[in-house]
């Protein structure tokens, strides 16, 4: 399910930027339960075990995040029997020390070399996030535009981490921490907006008639030959020179191929070569710098009949495009 991978891509990031030193979780929760801890009896063991496990969870959570998921996948008692059993297993250094009280003794020293051990520790959080965004890409990604859009609000949610533990310190005045939980919260939300799976939207029937109706192109392989072949037939040609790296792409990707664009593209056999130079191209670079460019994008539009190339420019719209092959057809 996209949406659970996409929480907990979210929730990974958070508390890996928290291991690392970015900011704090943990320390609002001490004060806060502060008080229930200190209570008499049953109760006060109870919450002093609740804190315990908010304020361990960034520490354990590379361990205990695949036994949870692996429990999840039991029902009834065991799934009872693992949870029991991360209870007893959080629990045994307390039951241990209660029983063994000298052993106190023979612990490490708290010292810097806890915070190196936990900013060491993040790198194993760090690892779980990639994973989960390679698995997220692969979900809702793969098209270009979405996986570019995916990259952009993980940084802009890591920025917002940023600026709340530079910012929203117990020491610095209040209107300073007001301006930077209002902006970590904006980035934020602007974050998960961004990279959270798509919400399909409904489409005025009109228009969505008119999106069905015309189907989507179909991109062939680039050649110089296939090019002179297909000119010699007298045949339209729309050539894209295009690679992953090249975020104007993407952009134009994004934009300028709506249904008026694919059905002129459709009625007048326009025939369409994408030539991908994500990787080293030789041949296409020679081809880019024949038509008078430095660099990508660069998207030539042939008519029928005529050889001449047609270079767009750079930035790409939809109504641009579609006048500016209009105008070549007629010509």
């Amino acid at each position: 399910e996209p949406w659970g991978v996409f929480v907990l891509l979210v929730v990974m990031l958070l508390l890996s930027l928290s291991m690392a030193g970015l900011f704090e979780i943990g320390a609002k929760a001490s004060s806060v339960g502060g008080n229930l801890t200190q209570k008499d009896g049953v109760s006060g063991s109870f919450f002093s075990g609740i804190l315990a496990v908010v304020i361990a969870t960034p520490c354990s959570a590379p361990l205990l995040g695949p036994a949870i998921g692996a429990a999840w996948k039991y029902d009834g008692p065991l799934f009872f029997i693992a949870l029991l059993m991360m209870g007893v297993g959080l629990s045994i250094p307390y039951i241990t020390l209660s029983f063994f009280p000298s052993l106190v003794n023979k612990l490490p020293r708290p010292g810097a070399w806890m915070e190196s051990f936990k900013q060491g520790m993040s790198f194993l959080l760090f690892a779980t996030v990639g994973y989960l965004l390679w698995v997220y890409n692969s979900q809702i990604g793969e098209d270009g535009q979405k996986g570019l859009a995916i990259m952009l609000g993980i940084t802009i949610i890591a920025s917002a981490a940023w600026i709340y533990g530079r910012w929203s310190l117990p020491y610095k005045p209040t209107k300073t921490r007001v301006k930077a939980n209002i902006l970590s919260l904006a980035l934020l939300g602007s974050g998960i907006a961004l990279a959270m799976p798509t919400i399909e939207k409904q489409l005025d029937p009109e228009v969505a008639a008119a999106e069905n109706k015309v189907p989507a192109l179909e991109w062939g392989v680039w050649s110089q030959e296939k090019v002179d072949q297909l000119l010699a037939e007298g045949t339209p040609v729309y050539i894209d020179f295009t690679a992953k790296w090249c975020f104007t792409c993407q952009t134009n990707k994004a934009a300028a191929y709506t249904a008026d664009v694919r059905k002129f593209m459709h009625d007048n056999g326009v025939v369409l070569l994408k030539a991908d130079m994500t990787k080293k191209h030789p041949e296409a670079t020679k081809a880019v710098q024949a038509l008078d460019r430095a660099a990508i994008p660069v998207n030539v539009f042939y008519a029928a009949g005529d050889n001449t190339p047609h270079v767009t420019r750079e930035l790409l719209s939809a109504d641009y495009l579609l006048e500016f092959m209009q105008q070549r057809t007629k010509k």
